[in-house]
């Protein structure tokens, strides 16, 4: 072994040896205040995610400085439950000589949009000063938890949140204008209000997202997108603003708890399998002196349904509805 590599070898021991020190110092801290947040580590930094009504925020604590933070978090942790939001308690974190954010760093383009962040991001907090999240920009980010965005955010392009399996929590500004196709697919999202501002979901948006259990659609919406909430599996009522017009192909296929469906007054058209498989639905709102237009298979499978509407100036009746 050269003296180099010992050299490395010693270091690293060194940092081991820390990182343990820094690890039962805040393990100490946290049960002395009966906390249970959790605790990120990597080489040079040991972090505790401090969740908070509107995201949340980490505490970076450096393992080779453990005698100059060690007081400060322990004044952080005795206070903080008083302060509810990211920015209060980040103020509350710096008083006591502490230092927050930076383990997650957000990339971001000459034109102020997001364009990718480190793996490590946990709690995402997107600020006013940004247009927008790019294409995939948090794709498949296993340690996402929660997603906060400032007004003044006005685009979420296709796939940027897609496959994030563990986001539970996702707060959406008024400014929001579109979301794109796939844009939070495949996600932990339990529930989530579309501000009246966005204009557009676009497919699949939340296609696969099986904890959503909740989700209140904005009025600015004309039509629910293809397959917008299919395989949704928890998912037990939806409301239908009345700005809706057209239910899209495969919007609530195989929503398999869903069970109601209220509102919808304007829908004149109800396209292709878009509640096919929902084997429990037993009630829908939809205004049958309007209903034009039901395609293939629109409601296949709904065998709590059948016989339960007519439609009266019905133009068009598909196959296997």
């Amino acid at each position: 072994m050269t003296e180099a590599e010992k050299e490395k070898l010693k270091r690293e021991k060194k940092k081991d040896v820390a990182l343990a020190a820094a690890r039962a110092v805040l393990q100490a801290a946290l049960e002395e205040c009966g906390k249970n947040y959790e605790i990120i580590e990597d080489k040079s930094y040991i972090s505790l995610a401090i969740p908070t009504i509107d995201g949340g925020l980490e505490v970076n604590l450096r393992i080779l400085s453990v005698q100059k933070w060690r007081t400060g978090l322990n004044d952080f942790l005795a206070k903080e439950e008083d302060y509810k939001t990211e920015a209060e308690k980040a103020k509350l974190a710096k008083e006591c000589g502490l230092t927050t954010g930076g383990r997650c760093h957000l990339h971001i383009s000459k034109d102020k949009t997001v364009i990718s962040c480190d793996d490590s991001a946990v709690y995402v907090h997107i600020g006013s000063d940004l247009f927008g999240v790019s294409s995939s920009a948090f794709f498949s980010k296993k340690n996402l938890l929660s997603l906060y965005f400032d007004e003044g955010v006005q685009r979420i392009e296709s796939y940027a949140f897609a496959s994030c399996k563990n986001l539970r929590s996702v707060k959406l500004p008024e400014s929001l204008e579109v979301v794109g196709a796939n844009a939070f697919s495949l996600t932990g999202i339990e529930e989530i209000e579309i501000p009246d501002g966005v204009k557009q979901l676009a497919r699949n948006c939340f296609s696969q997202c099986k904890e959503l259990k909740k989700i209140k659609l904005g009025t600015g919406l004309r039509k629910i997108e293809n397959s917008l909430f299919e395989r949704c599996e928890n998912l037990e009522m939806i409301d239908i603003p009345i700005g809706i017009f057209e239910i899209g192909m495969a919007s609530f296929c195989a929503c398999t708890a869903l069970r109601e469906v209220i509102g919808g007054e304007n829908v004149w058209k109800i396209e292709s399998s878009a509640f096919s498989g929902c084997g429990v639905l037993e009630k829908v709102g939809f205004d049958a002196g309007k209903i034009e237009a039901i395609e293939d298979f629109a409601f296949k499978g709904c065998k709590n349904l059948w016989g339960r509407f007519g439609f009266a100036v019905l133009k068009s009746f598909g196959q296997g509805v």
